[in-house]
């Protein structure tokens, strides 16, 4: 049944209340989930062997991924490792609208010359993931 103001009235007089914004909200937060797709996460494990080299490709990267709506989640900074082996690399993780657009990112023409500038000066480990939908 489509979501439409008759609807909503039957709805409405079926539940008072609390309960109708509770099973609207629900309602709401389905029909989110379907039309728009979950967020990605691109997890970077990078092994830096020449800062210098690598800051040039850390200031080329930005606008490549804006390009594709993408945003840092994180970039580096303080890192503790509280079970397993110790983390040395360098992390990295970048939020997109969907898996596909993080696997347009890393195949275009846009990001390829930034990671030109990557190489000799890192090697890494680049995982896409689905982001938990909360549901």
């Amino acid at each position: 049944m489509p979501l439409t103001n008759d609807f909503l009235e039957k709805l409405q007089a079926t539940c008072r209340g609390d309960s109708f914004n509770f099973i609207l909200a629900g309602i709401l937060d389905w029909m989110t989930c379907i039309i728009s797709p979950m967020p990605a996460y691109l997890i970077a494990r990078v092994d830096v062997t020449d800062w210098n080299r690598y800051r040039e490709y850390t200031k080329a990267t930005p606008a490549a991924i804006e390009h594709f709506d993408g945003r840092f989640i994180v970039r580096g900074g303080e890192m503790v490792t509280l079970e397993g082996p110790e983390e040395t690399r360098r992390l990295v993780i970048i939020e997109f609208p969907s898996l596909e657009r993080a696997k347009e990112f890393y195949h275009s023409k846009e990001y390829s010359r930034a990671k030109k500038l990557r190489e000799g000066a890192a090697t890494g480990q680049f995982i896409v993931i689905d982001g938990y939908p909360g549901i």
